[in-house]
């Protein structure tokens, strides 16, 4: 009777191993498979995008932002594409893109109550390095919440290159024909 117990016991304790290796591996997966699809996210800008970018830095332009203005919906991600062209050393860009400001469809300011709860701008920071009369694509993503009032979000999208000129490390100085570029997003 003692062995039929023992017996039962270690059959208990052994199908419940294989379920929790179970349980541990689906949320192995799991887990996996989230962070995949965020890396998936990537911001990549669509060929029409990367066409205009292409077209406009062949004219000449040091910085291009070829759609200015979106209309992204509620709950969506909106991506846009800023395309450099160096003319200067071989250096660092980076990109920084803020909310500058917004404004309901009655023409009221909500910029405070918008940057804490309705927009997260999407966008990856890190310096990357350009050689010289080389073009490079940054991409970032506006995400509105899907509470997000109707209106206009202005966004600024400022290109910065690393100032080689001086013996302190990571400063940046404006790049392009304007210091800050605006982006205008409408949340019909």
């Amino acid at each position: 009777m003692n062995n039929k117990r023992a017996v039962e016991l270690s059959m208990n304790f052994l199908v419940m191993i294989i379920i929790s290796i179970a349980v541990l591996t689906m949320a192995i997966v799991f887990s996996k498979n989230l962070f995949t699809s965020a890396e998936e996210i990537r911001l990549d800008i669509d060929r029409e995008t990367n066409e205009r970018i292409e077209s406009l830095l062949d004219d000449g332009s040091r910085v291009v932002i070829p759609f200015t203005r979106k209309e992204v919906r509620r709950g969506d991600l909106g991506i846009f594409g800023v395309g450099v062209l160096n003319v200067v050393d071989k250096t660092n860009f980076t990109m920084i893109v803020s909310l500058d400001s917004v404004f309901n469809n009655d023409k009221e300011d909500i910029t405070t109550e918008a940057r804490d709860n309705y927009i997260t701008i999407v966008s990856a920071n890190d310096p990357v390095e350009i050689d010289i009369n080389e073009k490079h694509k940054f991409s970032f993503g506006v995400d509105m919440a899907k509470k997000a009032p109707s209106g206009t979000y202005l966004l600024d999208v400022k290109v910065l290159r690393e100032n080689v000129s001086t013996t302190i490390p990571d400063v940046f100085l404006p790049y392009g024909e304007s210091a800050v570029y605006k982006i205008f997003v409408t949340v019909p």
